[in-house]
């Protein structure tokens, strides 16, 4: 007999959304008409689909299944049927397999997508209306692909079970959020009442899962495209992060081992702490960037005003043309201008070391404790801050 449950990869206590998106993930991939499909397997795929997805006719299935299984069991020596197995205990050892989900959603102009207290790999793209998922034109109907394309977000998310199906984007005020460690798994309270009611959550009874860190760090991969020019704001997310050409603004406060990478970006306002680190190919207007503890932040471009703060270890460099800039550098942070600035002024303390290739204008500021400023190509005298503190080369 024809195992409908393992041709979908399924246990037999499937619930009804684990049948359609094991259908759904199994059908893209076999379907005939993409490479390496196979119409054998995408057929059986689908018979299977039609009788566990119809509650009358998975009824009858499973009690046939069960007598068969049941026949499997005979002993054919003549000693009856074998006493049925006793069902083994499930040992705690991690959470279960990868899963795959597909979610669409609009954010109203003038809103925002945030995202917050993720862990994992990230992919932001802008949507186009080349690129529209399936899933996405079945959710809004024959509509304009090119106004469509510029209010609507596709998220693709994978990662263990317990986690996905928790997670979800959420519609507010402001635009869309997507939040991790707290209310998307936890509920709105995620470090108070799902503490307290810790045993009625369905995702602590799963017996696969031994650690409550294994739910709240568990480690995603997701993939979004949002309209060009939405704003894009990133808190407290762990892991690689790749945003491509937005033409947006973009906020980043981040915190720890992740890695930011960004296209063209028409200003960026970027915290890091710890040892995270960023890289804006192409900064297009002004930036306000604050790096602290051992931080990297490499940023290029043209850009018109540029605020830095580099404390502690923290190393920045830029290497684009700047028309003002203010920078504060202290402790043993470093800053490297490689272009040329305009009108500058910098506060250099406490050990702090800045260094810039050409100011072509004007440049002001102090330093005291220790600090060092190198200019290549200082302005002219006139130019210069009415203090001698700053030494020229």
């Amino acid at each position: 007999m024809i195992n409908y449950y393992e041709t979908l990869r399924l246990d037999p206590s499937a619930d009804a959304e684990d049948i359609k998106g094991a259908y759904r993930q199994l059908a893209k991939r076999f379907h005939p008409d993409v490479a390496g499909g196979d119409p054998v397997r995408f057929a059986r795929i689908c018979d299977a689909y039609e009788v566990l997805s119809d509650p009358n006719r998975r009824k009858r299935f499973d009690g046939v299944f069960r007598a068969s299984q049941a026949d499997q069991e005979f002993n054919p020596r003549g000693r009856g049927f074998r006493p049925p197995r006793p069902a083994r205990p499930a040992q705690p050892r991690g959470l279960g397999p990868p899963f795959t989900r597909l979610m669409s959603l609009t954010v109203e102009r003038g809103g925002r997508f945030m995202m917050e207290g993720l862990t994992g790999k990230f992919v932001i793209d802008p949507t186009h209306k080349n690129a529209l998922w399936e899933t996405t034109l079945r959710k809004f109907g024959d509509v304009d692909r090119q106004a469509l394309a510029r209010k609507v977000i596709q998220i693709r998310l994978k990662g263990p079970r317990e986690v996905v199906r928790k997670l979800r984007p959420a519609k507010v005020d402001y635009g869309v959020q997507f939040k991790g460690r707290g209310s998307a798994i936890f509920g709105e309270d995620a470090f108070g009442a799902a503490f307290d009611e810790i045993g009625s959550a369905s995702v602590f009874n799963n017996p696969h899962v031994s650690d409550l860190h294994q739910i709240i760090d568990a480690k995603i991969e997701l993939e979004a495209t949002v309209p060009e020019g939405v704003p894009i704001y990133l808190y407290d997310m762990s892991g690689d992060i790749a945003v491509g050409d937005q033409l947006s603004e973009l906020f980043a406060d981040l915190d720890g081992a992740a890695s930011l990478k960004a296209g063209r970006i028409s200003s960026a306002d970027i915290t890091l702490r710890g040892a995270s680190k960023a890289h804006i190919t192409h900064l297009m207007g002004s930036g306000d960037l604050i790096v602290l503890g051992a931080g990297k932040l490499l940023v290029g471009g043209k850009i018109d005003r540029l605020r830095v703060v580099v404390e502690q270890e923290a190393h920045v460099e830029v290497i684009g043309t700047v028309a003002a800039l203010q920078a504060s550098v202290s402790g043993r942070g470093y800053l490297h201008v490689k272009g040329t600035v305009d009108v500058a002024h910098c506060d250099v303390r406490a050990g702090g070391y800045a260094k810039m290739a050409k100011v072509t204008h004007s440049l002001t500021g102090s330093r005291s404790g220790g600090a060092a400023l190198d200019v290549l190509e200082p302005p002219p005298n006139g130019n210069r801050s009415a203090t001698s503190q700053f030494g020229f080369r």
